[in-house]
Protein backbone atom coordinates (compact mmCIF):
# COMPACT_ATOMS: atom_id res chain seq x y z
CA UNK A 1 0.00 0.00 0.00
CA UNK A 2 2.72 2.14 0.70
CA UNK A 3 4.34 1.84 -2.39
CA UNK A 4 1.19 2.49 -4.30
CA UNK A 5 0.85 5.91 -2.33
CA UNK A 6 4.72 6.36 -2.74
CA UNK A 7 4.14 6.19 -7.06
CA UNK A 8 1.26 8.13 -7.18
CA UNK A 9 2.68 11.03 -4.71
CA UNK A 10 5.43 10.93 -7.60
CA UNK A 11 3.48 11.25 -10.04
CA UNK A 12 1.71 13.79 -8.88
CA UNK A 13 4.40 15.99 -8.20
CA UNK A 14 5.48 14.99 -11.82
CA UNK A 15 2.52 16.03 -13.06
CA UNK A 16 2.13 19.36 -11.29
CA UNK A 17 5.69 20.56 -12.15
CA UNK A 18 5.17 19.30 -15.88
CA UNK A 19 1.85 21.74 -16.10
CA UNK A 20 4.06 24.48 -14.15
CA UNK A 21 6.86 24.29 -16.37
CA UNK A 22 4.24 24.63 -19.19
CA UNK A 23 2.71 28.09 -17.85
CA UNK A 24 6.50 28.69 -17.47
CA UNK A 25 7.43 28.26 -21.08
CA UNK A 26 3.85 29.73 -22.26
CA UNK A 27 4.79 32.98 -19.80
CA UNK A 28 8.21 33.22 -21.42
CA UNK A 29 6.74 32.86 -25.05
CA UNK A 30 4.25 35.47 -24.65
CA UNK A 31 6.71 37.97 -22.52
CA UNK A 32 9.21 37.54 -25.58
CA UNK A 33 6.06 37.82 -27.88
CA UNK A 34 5.01 41.23 -26.09
CA UNK A 35 8.97 42.63 -25.53
CA UNK A 36 9.24 42.06 -28.92
CA UNK A 37 6.22 43.90 -30.15
CA UNK A 38 7.38 46.83 -27.62
CA UNK A 39 10.42 47.24 -29.56
CA UNK A 40 8.84 47.33 -32.96
CA UNK A 41 6.52 50.03 -31.67
CA UNK A 42 9.63 51.99 -30.20
CA UNK A 43 11.05 51.20 -33.32
CA UNK A 44 8.10 52.73 -35.83
CA UNK A 45 7.50 55.93 -33.18
CA UNK A 46 11.08 56.95 -32.80
CA UNK A 47 11.82 56.71 -36.97
CA UNK A 48 8.20 58.51 -37.18
CA UNK A 49 9.20 61.05 -34.93
CA UNK A 50 13.03 61.22 -37.17
CA UNK A 51 11.32 61.78 -40.33
CA UNK A 52 9.11 64.75 -38.68
CA UNK A 53 12.34 66.35 -37.40
CA UNK A 54 13.65 65.84 -41.49
CA UNK A 55 10.42 67.29 -42.51
CA UNK A 56 10.53 70.31 -40.20
CA UNK A 57 13.84 71.40 -41.05
CA UNK A 58 12.93 70.96 -44.58
CA UNK A 59 10.47 73.66 -43.74
CA UNK A 60 12.90 75.96 -41.91
CA UNK A 61 16.18 75.46 -43.57
CA UNK A 62 14.73 75.07 -47.37
CA UNK A 63 11.55 77.47 -47.27
CA UNK A 64 9.85 74.18 -48.51
CA UNK A 65 6.64 74.73 -48.48
CA UNK A 66 5.07 71.40 -51.19
CA UNK A 67 6.12 68.22 -51.82
CA UNK A 68 6.87 64.78 -50.67
CA UNK A 69 9.55 62.78 -49.92
CA UNK A 70 10.96 59.40 -47.95
CA UNK A 71 13.11 58.88 -44.69
CA UNK A 72 14.67 55.63 -43.51
CA UNK A 73 15.66 54.89 -40.77
CA UNK A 74 15.83 51.76 -38.11
CA UNK A 75 14.70 49.27 -40.14
CA UNK A 76 11.65 51.55 -41.04
CA UNK A 77 10.18 53.76 -44.51
CA UNK A 78 8.90 56.82 -43.48
CA UNK A 79 6.52 58.65 -45.87
CA UNK A 80 6.86 62.96 -45.60
CA UNK A 81 4.37 64.50 -47.09
CA UNK A 82 4.68 68.87 -47.18
CA UNK A 83 1.46 70.79 -47.94
CA UNK A 84 0.68 74.84 -47.72
CA UNK A 85 -2.45 75.86 -45.46
CA UNK A 86 -2.86 79.54 -46.63
CA UNK A 87 -0.23 82.18 -46.80
CA UNK A 88 2.14 80.82 -43.62
CA UNK A 89 1.49 77.66 -42.20
CA UNK A 90 2.17 73.77 -43.55
CA UNK A 91 0.51 70.06 -42.99
CA UNK A 92 3.18 68.19 -42.34
CA UNK A 93 2.23 64.09 -42.39
CA UNK A 94 4.52 61.25 -41.85
CA UNK A 95 3.29 57.87 -42.19
CA UNK A 96 5.87 54.85 -41.30
CA UNK A 97 6.29 51.52 -42.07
CA UNK A 98 8.32 48.17 -41.09
CA UNK A 99 7.74 44.72 -41.99
CA UNK A 100 7.37 41.81 -39.07
CA UNK A 101 7.56 37.93 -39.42
CA UNK A 102 4.26 36.90 -38.03
CA UNK A 103 3.52 33.03 -38.02
CA UNK A 104 -0.29 33.23 -38.09
CA UNK A 105 -0.29 36.10 -40.62
CA UNK A 106 2.38 34.24 -43.07
CA UNK A 107 0.27 31.10 -42.83
CA UNK A 108 -2.78 32.48 -44.27
CA UNK A 109 -0.92 35.15 -46.78
CA UNK A 110 2.41 33.94 -47.15
CA UNK A 111 3.66 37.21 -46.33
CA UNK A 112 5.49 39.61 -43.66
CA UNK A 113 2.79 41.77 -41.29
CA UNK A 114 3.23 45.27 -42.06
CA UNK A 115 3.21 47.74 -39.25
CA UNK A 116 2.77 51.51 -39.37
CA UNK A 117 2.62 54.20 -37.37
CA UNK A 118 1.12 58.09 -38.37
CA UNK A 119 1.75 61.55 -36.78
CA UNK A 120 0.65 64.56 -38.36
CA UNK A 121 1.51 68.53 -37.28
CA UNK A 122 0.89 71.63 -38.50
CA UNK A 123 3.64 74.40 -37.99
CA UNK A 124 3.21 77.99 -38.60
CA UNK A 125 6.41 79.34 -40.41
CA UNK A 126 6.14 83.14 -40.87
CA UNK A 127 3.84 85.54 -38.54
CA UNK A 128 3.52 88.93 -39.93
CA UNK A 129 5.92 91.55 -37.56
CA UNK A 130 2.91 93.09 -36.41
CA UNK A 131 2.39 90.14 -34.38
CA UNK A 132 4.85 91.21 -32.17
CA UNK A 133 3.84 93.72 -30.09
CA UNK A 134 7.28 95.28 -29.72
CA UNK A 135 10.08 94.35 -31.86
CA UNK A 136 13.56 95.68 -32.29
CA UNK A 137 17.00 95.26 -33.89
CA UNK A 138 18.85 96.88 -30.85
CA UNK A 139 17.88 98.18 -27.73
CA UNK A 140 21.11 100.72 -27.52
CA UNK A 141 20.87 102.63 -24.26
CA UNK A 142 17.41 103.48 -23.90
CA UNK A 143 15.88 101.75 -20.63
CA UNK A 144 12.30 100.59 -19.36
CA UNK A 145 11.90 102.37 -16.64
CA UNK A 146 9.13 102.96 -13.68
CA UNK A 147 5.71 104.38 -15.19
CA UNK A 148 6.30 101.84 -18.34
CA UNK A 149 3.31 99.50 -18.79
CA UNK A 150 3.34 97.72 -21.52
CA UNK A 151 0.79 94.76 -23.30
CA UNK A 152 1.42 92.47 -25.62
CA UNK A 153 4.79 90.36 -27.05
CA UNK A 154 7.56 91.91 -26.18
CA UNK A 155 11.13 91.09 -28.26
CA UNK A 156 14.34 92.32 -29.11
CA UNK A 157 17.45 90.80 -30.93
CA UNK A 158 19.86 93.02 -28.54
CA UNK A 159 20.10 93.81 -24.78
CA UNK A 160 17.34 94.59 -22.71
CA UNK A 161 17.44 97.07 -19.97
CA UNK A 162 15.74 97.91 -16.91
CA UNK A 163 15.46 100.65 -14.30
CA UNK A 164 13.06 100.68 -11.99
CA UNK A 165 9.40 99.01 -12.11
CA UNK A 166 8.33 98.98 -15.48
CA UNK A 167 5.46 96.33 -15.57
CA UNK A 168 5.19 93.49 -18.81
CA UNK A 169 2.06 92.01 -19.09
CA UNK A 170 2.98 89.86 -22.46
CA UNK A 171 5.84 87.64 -22.32
CA UNK A 172 9.46 89.43 -22.92
CA UNK A 173 12.17 87.87 -24.95
CA UNK A 174 15.77 88.68 -25.53
CA UNK A 175 18.55 87.67 -27.64
CA UNK A 176 21.10 89.03 -25.63
CA UNK A 177 19.63 89.22 -22.13
CA UNK A 178 18.19 91.66 -19.93
CA UNK A 179 19.87 93.41 -17.66
CA UNK A 180 19.74 93.54 -14.38
CA UNK A 181 18.79 89.83 -14.94
CA UNK A 182 15.34 89.38 -13.44
CA UNK A 183 16.54 87.26 -11.08
CA UNK A 184 19.09 90.16 -9.76
CA UNK A 185 17.12 91.90 -6.78
CA UNK A 186 17.70 95.72 -8.49
CA UNK A 187 15.70 94.28 -10.92
CA UNK A 188 12.12 95.06 -9.44
CA UNK A 189 10.27 95.11 -12.84
CA UNK A 190 6.77 92.50 -12.96
CA UNK A 191 7.54 90.20 -15.73
CA UNK A 192 3.56 89.05 -16.04
CA UNK A 193 3.81 86.84 -19.05
CA UNK A 194 7.02 85.40 -18.10
CA UNK A 195 10.65 86.19 -19.74
CA UNK A 196 12.75 84.26 -22.09
CA UNK A 197 16.63 84.44 -22.80
CA UNK A 198 18.49 83.95 -25.92
CA UNK A 199 15.77 83.41 -29.22
CA UNK A 200 16.67 84.84 -32.36
CA UNK A 201 13.97 86.70 -35.21
CA UNK A 202 14.39 87.17 -38.53
CA UNK A 203 12.34 89.98 -40.28
CA UNK A 204 12.45 89.99 -44.06
CA UNK A 205 13.45 93.40 -45.59
CA UNK A 206 11.93 92.67 -48.90
CA UNK A 207 8.91 94.80 -49.45
CA UNK A 208 8.33 93.87 -53.07
CA UNK A 209 4.83 92.85 -52.69
CA UNK A 210 3.64 95.71 -51.08
CA UNK A 211 5.39 98.11 -54.00
CA UNK A 212 3.75 95.82 -56.32
CA UNK A 213 0.15 96.35 -54.95
CA UNK A 214 0.55 99.85 -54.90
CA UNK A 215 1.24 99.40 -58.69
CA UNK A 216 -1.15 97.82 -59.54
CA UNK A 217 -3.91 100.16 -57.74
CA UNK A 218 -2.62 103.26 -58.72
CA UNK A 219 -3.51 101.36 -62.56
CA UNK A 220 -2.63 104.36 -65.00
CA UNK A 221 -3.15 107.53 -62.98
CA UNK A 222 -0.57 109.67 -62.93
CA UNK A 223 2.23 109.38 -60.61
CA UNK A 224 1.00 111.58 -57.21
CA UNK A 225 -2.54 110.95 -58.12
CA UNK A 226 -3.47 107.90 -56.47
CA UNK A 227 -0.99 104.78 -55.27
CA UNK A 228 2.32 105.94 -56.15
CA UNK A 229 4.28 109.38 -54.71
CA UNK A 230 7.59 111.33 -55.77
CA UNK A 231 6.46 113.92 -53.64
CA UNK A 232 6.13 114.47 -49.62
CA UNK A 233 2.63 113.89 -48.95
CA UNK A 234 0.29 114.65 -46.04
CA UNK A 235 -2.75 112.54 -45.08
CA UNK A 236 -5.27 113.89 -42.66
CA UNK A 237 -8.21 110.77 -42.39
CA UNK A 238 -11.54 111.31 -41.64
CA UNK A 239 -13.93 109.07 -40.31
CA UNK A 240 -16.24 108.16 -42.69
CA UNK A 241 -13.52 106.63 -44.74
CA UNK A 242 -12.57 109.86 -46.71
CA UNK A 243 -9.26 111.37 -46.76
CA UNK A 244 -7.68 114.82 -47.54
CA UNK A 245 -4.67 115.05 -49.21
CA UNK A 246 -1.86 117.48 -49.62
CA UNK A 247 1.04 116.49 -52.56
CA UNK A 248 3.38 119.33 -50.85
CA UNK A 249 2.54 122.79 -51.57
CA UNK A 250 -0.27 121.73 -53.98
CA UNK A 251 -3.76 123.07 -52.53
CA UNK A 252 -5.47 119.97 -50.80
CA UNK A 253 -8.38 117.84 -52.13
CA UNK A 254 -10.66 115.43 -50.30
CA UNK A 255 -10.75 111.86 -51.74
CA UNK A 256 -12.73 108.15 -50.47
CA UNK A 257 -9.69 105.73 -49.27
CA UNK A 258 -10.67 103.56 -51.80
CA UNK A 259 -9.80 105.64 -55.18
CA UNK A 260 -6.58 107.02 -53.03
CA UNK A 261 -5.81 102.92 -52.15
CA UNK A 262 -7.98 100.26 -54.03
CA UNK A 263 -5.50 97.62 -53.39
CA UNK A 264 -5.14 98.63 -49.72
CA UNK A 265 -1.57 99.79 -50.42
CA UNK A 266 0.17 102.87 -50.69
CA UNK A 267 4.04 103.65 -51.69
CA UNK A 268 6.30 107.07 -51.61
CA UNK A 269 9.93 107.43 -52.02
CA UNK A 270 9.14 110.69 -49.94
CA UNK A 271 8.13 112.23 -46.93
CA UNK A 272 4.80 111.02 -45.57
CA UNK A 273 2.90 112.88 -42.63
CA UNK A 274 -0.39 111.34 -41.18
CA UNK A 275 -3.04 112.08 -38.59
CA UNK A 276 -6.77 111.71 -38.08
CA UNK A 277 -9.35 109.56 -37.51
CA UNK A 278 -8.83 106.57 -39.66
CA UNK A 279 -11.41 103.98 -41.41
CA UNK A 280 -10.63 101.69 -43.58
CA UNK A 281 -7.50 99.00 -44.35
CA UNK A 282 -4.50 100.49 -45.70
CA UNK A 283 -0.41 99.87 -45.40
CA UNK A 284 1.71 102.83 -46.18
CA UNK A 285 5.42 102.45 -47.38
CA UNK A 286 7.82 104.79 -47.66
CA UNK A 287 11.60 104.62 -48.00
CA UNK A 288 12.13 107.65 -46.31
CA UNK A 289 10.23 108.74 -42.66
CA UNK A 290 7.07 108.72 -41.47
CA UNK A 291 5.38 111.69 -39.06
CA UNK A 292 2.51 111.45 -36.99
CA UNK A 293 1.42 115.12 -36.92
CA UNK A 294 -1.32 114.46 -34.69
CA UNK A 295 -3.76 112.07 -32.88
CA UNK A 296 -4.08 109.17 -34.92
CA UNK A 297 -7.11 106.87 -33.94
CA UNK A 298 -9.08 104.26 -35.53
CA UNK A 299 -12.91 105.80 -36.32
CA UNK A 300 -14.16 102.40 -34.71
CA UNK A 301 -11.75 101.78 -31.72
CA UNK A 302 -10.99 98.25 -30.96
CA UNK A 303 -11.08 98.94 -27.63
CA UNK A 304 -14.57 99.85 -27.52
CA UNK A 305 -15.39 97.08 -30.42
CA UNK A 306 -13.02 94.15 -30.35
CA UNK A 307 -14.47 93.45 -33.59
CA UNK A 308 -13.10 96.50 -35.43
CA UNK A 309 -12.51 96.44 -39.25
CA UNK A 310 -9.78 99.33 -38.95
CA UNK A 311 -6.68 98.74 -39.36
CA UNK A 312 -3.70 101.49 -40.93
CA UNK A 313 -0.08 99.90 -41.50
CA UNK A 314 3.07 102.55 -41.12
CA UNK A 315 6.03 101.88 -42.70
CA UNK A 316 8.93 103.46 -43.22
CA UNK A 317 12.21 103.10 -44.29
CA UNK A 318 13.74 105.25 -41.88
CA UNK A 319 11.55 106.41 -38.75
CA UNK A 320 8.70 106.97 -37.52
CA UNK A 321 8.65 109.83 -35.96
CA UNK A 322 5.73 111.79 -33.21
CA UNK A 323 5.99 115.22 -34.55
CA UNK A 324 6.77 118.01 -32.10
CA UNK A 325 4.32 120.63 -32.63
CA UNK A 326 1.66 122.32 -30.94
CA UNK A 327 -1.18 119.04 -31.39
CA UNK A 328 1.25 116.92 -29.72
CA UNK A 329 2.34 118.31 -26.75
CA UNK A 330 -0.20 116.83 -24.18
CA UNK A 331 -1.38 113.16 -24.41
CA UNK A 332 -1.19 111.99 -27.55
CA UNK A 333 -3.23 108.75 -29.24
CA UNK A 334 -1.47 106.59 -31.88
CA UNK A 335 -3.39 103.69 -33.39
CA UNK A 336 -2.00 101.95 -35.81
CA UNK A 337 0.66 98.85 -37.01
CA UNK A 338 4.53 100.66 -37.06
CA UNK A 339 7.39 99.74 -38.86
CA UNK A 340 10.70 101.87 -39.04
CA UNK A 341 12.83 99.30 -41.06
CA UNK A 342 16.24 100.81 -40.39
CA UNK A 343 15.44 103.08 -37.80
CA UNK A 344 13.50 104.04 -35.25
CA UNK A 345 9.97 104.75 -33.75
CA UNK A 346 10.60 108.25 -31.45
CA UNK A 347 9.29 111.83 -30.92
CA UNK A 348 11.01 114.58 -32.33
CA UNK A 349 13.33 117.03 -30.10
CA UNK A 350 12.63 113.84 -27.47
CA UNK A 351 15.40 115.63 -25.21
CA UNK A 352 14.63 119.38 -25.70
CA UNK A 353 10.73 119.46 -26.20
CA UNK A 354 8.82 119.60 -22.80
CA UNK A 355 7.30 117.31 -20.33
CA UNK A 356 4.54 115.84 -22.34
CA UNK A 357 1.69 113.42 -21.16
CA UNK A 358 1.16 109.98 -22.18
CA UNK A 359 2.00 108.62 -25.79
CA UNK A 360 -1.24 105.79 -26.01
CA UNK A 361 -0.33 103.39 -28.43
CA UNK A 362 -2.47 100.39 -29.68
CA UNK A 363 -1.26 98.76 -31.96
CA UNK A 364 2.37 97.31 -32.27
CA UNK A 365 6.18 98.18 -33.21
CA UNK A 366 9.13 97.25 -35.20
CA UNK A 367 12.17 99.48 -35.22
CA UNK A 368 15.72 98.34 -36.22
CA UNK A 369 17.11 100.61 -32.99
CA UNK A 370 15.01 101.39 -30.38
CA UNK A 371 14.10 105.15 -31.06
CA UNK A 372 13.23 107.67 -28.17
CA UNK A 373 10.93 109.74 -26.87
CA UNK A 374 11.91 111.54 -23.53
CA UNK A 375 14.54 111.60 -21.09
CA UNK A 376 14.35 110.41 -16.98
CA UNK A 377 16.61 111.55 -14.22
CA UNK A 378 18.53 108.45 -13.44
CA UNK A 379 18.67 108.89 -10.07
CA UNK A 380 14.72 109.70 -9.80
CA UNK A 381 13.39 107.69 -12.52
CA UNK A 382 11.64 111.33 -13.10
CA UNK A 383 10.97 112.65 -16.92
CA UNK A 384 12.85 115.68 -18.06
CA UNK A 385 11.56 115.79 -21.51
CA UNK A 386 9.02 113.85 -23.63
CA UNK A 387 6.29 111.30 -23.34
CA UNK A 388 5.46 108.50 -20.69
CA UNK A 389 4.79 105.36 -22.49
CA UNK A 390 1.12 103.82 -22.34
CA UNK A 391 1.80 100.90 -25.11
CA UNK A 392 -0.77 98.47 -25.73
CA UNK A 393 -1.12 95.61 -27.83
CA UNK A 394 -3.73 95.49 -30.38
CA UNK A 395 -5.33 92.15 -29.40
CA UNK A 396 -6.89 91.59 -32.84
CA UNK A 397 -2.83 91.82 -34.41
CA UNK A 398 -2.37 88.31 -32.86
CA UNK A 399 -4.73 87.22 -35.76
CA UNK A 400 -5.00 89.94 -38.27
CA UNK A 401 -2.82 92.09 -40.17
CA UNK A 402 -2.50 95.34 -42.32
CA UNK A 403 -2.27 94.31 -46.17
CA UNK A 404 0.99 93.33 -47.09
CA UNK A 405 2.80 93.79 -43.86
CA UNK A 406 6.18 92.21 -43.60
CA UNK A 407 6.48 89.17 -42.29
CA UNK A 408 9.15 87.42 -39.73
CA UNK A 409 10.03 84.18 -39.96
CA UNK A 410 9.91 81.80 -36.57
CA UNK A 411 8.34 78.31 -36.48
CA UNK A 412 5.08 77.19 -34.51
CA UNK A 413 3.30 74.23 -33.57
CA UNK A 414 -0.06 75.15 -33.74
CA UNK A 415 -1.73 71.58 -33.65
CA UNK A 416 0.08 67.84 -33.59
CA UNK A 417 -1.50 64.30 -33.71
CA UNK A 418 -0.48 61.12 -33.50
Amino acid sequence: MFGKGAILIVMSFTISFSIYQLKMSRAVFNSMDSFNQQYVDNELYHAKLSAMNVGVNRVWDENITSGSFNVNADDCSSMVSITPVGLDTVKLKVITRTNIFDEDNFAVNGALLEKRDSVIAFFKYRSPVSSFFWFTENEGNIHWVSGDTVWGPLHTNGLLKVSGSPVFNGKVTATLGITPLPTDPSNTASYLGGYEIGNSNVVTTDMSTIITAATNGNGAAAINTRSLYDREITLEFLDDGRVIRTVETDPPDTLALSVLAPTGALYSTETVHVKGDFNGELSVYTSQNIYIEGNLAYADDPMVNPHSDDMLGLIAGQNVIVADNADTQGDVTVQASIMAMSGSFMAENYNTRAVNGSLRLLGSIYQQDRGAIGTFDWGTNNRLSGFQKNYRFDDRLSSAAPPYYPFVRNLQLIAWWE
